[in-house]
């Protein structure tokens, strides 16, 4: 258990420039805890739908601080084990009997399909992604707006945020619990039964709508896993709303579980990657070093044995050099002959100097040595 701290006017700034759910996630913390800090330093929150108005532009009023004889003083903010961060159970949620106020989201699918034609099978559904996720029949559509404003009310209310989306158009609304994104939406359950009268492919089934409501939960916009709390013999959904955020906060749970584990594997694959791939960097850094080590003593080779023939050419050329002048001495040249044999003669010096290694090898090791000292 992590604690942080925070001072008083530090804490009310942020909770008029974010919603406490994430504010409880920056400071691993949970928001009953924020909202009871609140409470005890007397600091004023944003109440319900005030995020809903700030996400569509509508102006909000944000109040003054009341002063406090300790104004900065230090707030400790527990930090709490995952089981412990979502609450256990919730207060009795009551589903109004009638449609009155509406939650601005709740108010905007009401309008979209209080007049929305029906589908093939007589439901309403919503489209888009500014709305919440319905699917029932025109019958039932007052109902289910009454169940979903309760729950969308209820969120809020103890700081989730709702929020829509759309998948392949179709309305998707979610709620961000702990960090995760909790999927949510409400439809009558449907029945088939085979087509006694089938002429088409298509028309195999009939689809007859039950009046039954149904709550389903998911951890994704693909709905992959889900779970769903349904109207009953005995009791009606509208009984079973604790029961429906009971079983978010507890899919909320164990999918922060999951996802804290796979990032544990996660990282420890990546770091046993990037351990893999460091090795094989030193060997491939090893590898090229030796091999330019290898390279720098066969060019030394190849220059020495370079150097052994140039100095055979270059004796060779002194030799011939010696017996050219052994035989001119034998001879009376004219003035003319004597300065073709000088000009000749210091041509091939010359060369004898170019191709003779010795001197470059000795000018070399001496001022290689003289560097060095």
């Amino acid at each position: 258990m992590k604690e942080t701290t925070i001072i008083r006017t530090k804490l009310f700034k942020l909770l008029w420039s974010k919603p406490i759910s994430e504010i409880a996630t920056e400071y691993d913390t949970d928001h009953q805890t924020i909202i009871g800090i609140c409470s005890e330093y007397n600091i004023p929150r944003p109440q319900s739908g005030h995020w809903t108005k700030v996400r569509f532009g509508k102006k909000v009023a944000t109040p003054a601080l009341p002063e406090s004889e300790q104004p900065d003083s230090n707030i400790t903010l527990p930090g709490k084990k995952l089981a412990l961060q979502l609450p256990k159970k919730t207060d009795v949620i009551r589903v109004k009997k009638k449609i009155g106020i509406l939650h601005n989201l709740t108010q905007r699918i009401f309008d979209a399909l209080k007049n929305k034609r029906t589908s093939r099978h007589d439901r309403l559904r919503s489209r888009g992604s500014s709305i919440l996720d319905i699917s029932v029949t025109s019958k039932h559509l007052n109902r289910a707006i009454r169940i979903i404003d309760a729950i969308v009310t209820e969120f809020e209310k103890n700081g989730y945020e709702v929020k829509t989306t759309s998948y392949n158009d179709l309305s998707k609304s979610f709620v961000l619990i702990d960090g995760e994104e909790m999927y949510f939406h409400i439809h009558e359950k449907g029945k088939r039964v085979k087509n006694p009268d089938q002429k088409y492919s298509w028309d195999e089934f009939r689809h007859f709508n039950t009046g039954e409501l149904i709550l389903g939960l998911s951890d994704t916009k693909y709905w992959s896993r889900t779970r769903s709390i349904a109207d009953g013999k005995t009791q009606k959904l509208e009984d079973k709303i604790e029961k429906f955020f009971k079983t978010a906060f507890d899919m909320a749970s164990k999918l922060k579980e999951e996802r804290i584990e796979f990032n544990k594997r996660q990282n420890e694959a990546n770091r046993i990657r990037e351990e893999k791939e460091r090795i094989q960097q030193l060997k491939l850094k090893i590898k090229k070093h030796r091999e330019v080590r290898v390279q720098k003593e066969v060019d030394k080779r190849n220059e020495l044995e370079n150097q052994a023939s140039n100095l055979f050419k270059s004796d060779q050329i002194l030799t011939l050099i010696e017996r050219v002048d052994d035989e001119i001495r034998k001879r009376k040249l004219n003035d003319v002959q004597k300065r073709k044999y000088q000009d000749w003669k210091c041509w091939a010096d010359d060369q004898t100097k170019r191709l003779s290694p010795i001197h470059q090898i000795v000018s070399r090791l001496i001022h290689n040595n003289q560097s060095s000292n």
